[in-house]
């Protein structure tokens, strides 16, 4: 590798995966129209000098723009659902990052009374395993929930293996439930998990679980 590119490949410096944007550069890094080095799809590039925002969209590095972060301006209030943001108090915390990567942020206020919140329902059900070795899905269609919570019936004779599609009593038991044992599962605001995609199997015939969930 001669010298001149040794000190360009210098200026390209990696800030993380699970960061934005995942590299600094400078336009004069670029060479043929691409990044050397940076041909991932989907990683984003912060060029330095030209304060613009590139990513790589496909196996051959090709750039285009990239259409975030973006900077709005609001006057007054606005409303998004049942959150309210409050044309209020400026919220102090937000910084500007010396080189320009962080636009600052002026949420003022926000305001999200339970009363006008989302309600989540809750849902019960069960599912028998009729023929042990075959495993069964919670929900026979597309359900889909915040929380969930499954165990093991009080009837049953032996134990109940719970998991993906893949679980079976012989070499996948995955989470294995007694009678009257339980486990739950829920995710982060903004996340789903498909009740469906859950399935038991059983170590006896017509053995089975009960769940409890909130949509």
């Amino acid at each position: 590798m001669d010298v001149f590119y040794q000190r360009r490949m210098k200026m390209i410096s990696f800030v993380g995966r699970m960061n934005v944007p995942n590299y600094k550069a400078e336009s004069t890094d670029l060479s043929g129209g691409i990044l050397p080095g940076v041909t991932q799809a989907g990683l984003v590039i912060y060029f330095t000098d030209t304060k613009s925002w590139k990513i790589v969209v496909d196996g051959a590095g090709t750039l285009a723009d990239y259409v975030l972060p973006m900077n709005v301006t609001i006057a007054g209030d606005i409303e998004v659902g049942s959150v309210e943001i409050k044309n209020s108090t400026d919220d102090t915390r937000a910084t500007v990052d010396a080189d320009g990567l962080w636009v600052r942020s002026v949420v003022r206020d926000i305001d999200q009374p339970l009363d006008s919140a989302r309600n989540l329902a809750p849902y019960f059900g069960e599912q028998n395993v009729a023929s042990s070795g075959i495993a069964e899905p919670l929900l026979p269609s597309a359900t889909y929930a915040a929380m969930i919570l499954v165990w093991g019936k009080s009837t049953n004779v032996g134990e109940i293996c719970f998991g993906t599609a893949a679980v079976n009593k012989i070499s996948s038991r995955q989470i294995v439930l007694s009678p009257g044992s339980m486990t739950s599962i829920d995710v982060p605001l903004a996340y789903r998990i498909g009740i469906h995609q859950f399935y038991v199997d059983a170590d006896n015939n017509n053995d089975g679980v009960q769940f409890f969930y909130m949509k």
